[in-house]
């Protein structure tokens, strides 16, 4: 498991401090003002306020403040790297459109990862350029992983293809 902000984890330094201000500091107990009458001085409350707060209810407060400084941390199962699961051929779609120019480098490199790891499985690649409009997919390649790897270096799913 990995996280995509892991400095946020260092909130979790801060769950003594908070279980600390939750146990000192117990619920206010209710103030009831009646006139001075003899038979109410007697009269015991239906419901007594406790000193302290309750331990499952201090334990459900910093499970649910741990959950949610976790969550945000942004945990990633998997390591986030390649995988090819499997073991039938490979469909890789390379987005082409005009707007993959900016990070179109980023999109050759995790491509080639996976053309890379394809080859080493032996797989069949099929290799699928989205930019070519709603007719059926013509410049679909079959091949073996190096194969493709060489379709994509020669520039077959150029951006604005």
């Amino acid at each position: 498991m990995i996280f995509s902000a892991p400095l946020v984890l260092f909130a979790l330094l801060a769950l003594p401090v908070l279980w600390w201000l939750l146990r000192a500091t117990p619920p206010a107990p209710r103030a009831q003002n009646f006139p001075a009458v003899r038979l109410l001085v007697a009269l015991r409350p239906r419901e007594e306020t406790p000193a302290r707060t309750p331990w499952w209810l201090l334990a459900l407060r910093l499970a649910a403040a741990s959950l949610i400084i976790i969550g945000l941390a942004g945990p990633i199962l998997g390591g986030g790297g390649t995988q090819i699961g499997g073991t039938g051929p490979v469909l890789l779609v390379v987005d082409n459109d005009w707007a993959a120019g900016p990070d179109w480098s980023a999109r050759l490199a995790a491509a080639q990862a996976v053309l890379d790891l394809a080859d080493r499985k032996g797989a069949q690649v099929a290799l699928l350029a989205t930019a070519s409009g709603l007719t059926p997919p013509r410049d679909a390649v079959h091949a073996a992983g190096a194969a493709a790897s060489d379709t994509i270096g020669a520039g077959a799913c150029a951006v604005g293809h």
